[in-house]
């Protein structure tokens, strides 16, 4: 799920925004409140990953791919061996 620098960024996000948008005076500020909630809801039905667990996976992956290169060749060999010739 999200980090917390992830949901602070967000926050950040939100914070930005709004002051963009004008001040906050209490309807405002309730208004920030709500589309916070909203974004930090639909934000949160994501299915993220942090970005260690992304270059994680990105390496396990180039891992695994060389890997079947070699067996792939191996096979390759191994059927040239025994065709009939």
């Amino acid at each position: 799920m999200i980090e917390n620098s992830n949901m602070n960024m967000f926050s950040q996000f939100i914070d930005d925004l709004t002051q963009a948008i004008g001040g906050l005076d209490s309807q405002a500020g309730q208004g920030r409140g709500l589309l916070k909630s909203v974004i930090s809801s639909q934000v949160g039905k994501l299915d993220l990953v942090s970005r260690d667990e992304f270059e994680s996976q990105t390496a396990l992956l180039a891992a695994m791919e060389e890997k079947v290169k070699v067996l792939e060749a191996a096979i390759e060999t191994l059927e040239r061996s025994e065709s009939p010739r």
